[in-house]
């Protein structure tokens, strides 16, 4: 049986997420995974439109296509110096306190993603494990228990409400979001100095170590593992 791993990163040139998408993507089929994860699994990376709205109807639409089993949702967060594991995301936006808006040029401020949903969900992911693999391979990495108000946290929302609103047929796909910290050339700008960064590589790597981590969960039929994670992070 074949794992479909689904992969998304935001189409913006110098994010994190896109470098992360670009490098999957151009990779012979399954050349970052290894061994029996090679064999039994199957990478898609698709980018995103760095819009409201828009980029949950992207992904919701690639679910449907591609039936995934896992949905891997990548971000940037600014400031942060590690790649950081999502735990919850609320139905609340207020991307105008981060002074963000998508490429459409809306703000969206005080407004839920879906007014009828509930306030939060809680990601499918193995979270623990992702990060124990990362620390494993020497990539800076902890979980998150807050993935902000502005687009990620808005994405994410969408994409587990989606799954938890669309029938039987989605019920068994794990999914959440993992945040990168800024490009090394973004860290650089002058408005940006004295910001952490890693670089693609890096930041790429650690999302394979993060998708090996999954299937070994899946393969183990366990949610998480049990072990506890020492942290630094406070949101």
């Amino acid at each position: 049986m074949c794992t479909r791993v689904l992969i998304t990163g935001f189409n913006i040139e110098n994010n994190a997420s896109h470098g992360v998408v670009q490098i999957i993507s151009s990779s012979p089929h399954n050349k970052l995974l290894h061994g029996k994860h090679a064999e039994f699994a199957e990478l898609h990376a698709v980018l995103l439109p760095s819009n409201f709205y828009e980029c949950i109807q992207v992904v919701t639409n690639e679910i449907s296509k591609l039936h995934p089993d896992v949905i891997l949702l990548l971000g940037e967060y600014p400031g942060r110096n590690m790649i950081t594991v999502e735990r919850f995301t609320t139905n609340f936006n207020d991307s105008g306190r981060y002074g963000f808006h998508d490429l459409n040029h809306i703000t969206v401020n005080g407004y839920p993603t879906n007014p009828k949903a509930p306030l939060a969900y809680r990601a499918s992911l193995p979270i623990k494990a992702m990060v124990k693999a990362m620390r494993d391979q020497g990539i800076p990495a902890d979980i998150s228990d807050t993935a902000g108000t502005s687009l990620c946290n808005h994405l994410m929302f969408g994409v587990l409400d989606w799954i938890a609103t669309s029938g039987e047929q989605h019920k068994h796909v794990v999914a959440g979001l993992v945040h990168l910290p800024f490009l090394p050339q973004v860290a650089a700008r002058v408005e940006n100095l004295n910001q952490p960064s890693m670089s693609v590589e890096t930041s790429c790597q650690g999302v394979i170590e993060c998708v090996k981590a999954i299937l070994n969960c899946l393969e183990l039929e366990v949610e998480d593992i049990s072990e506890e994670l020492p942290s630094r992070l406070q949101i």
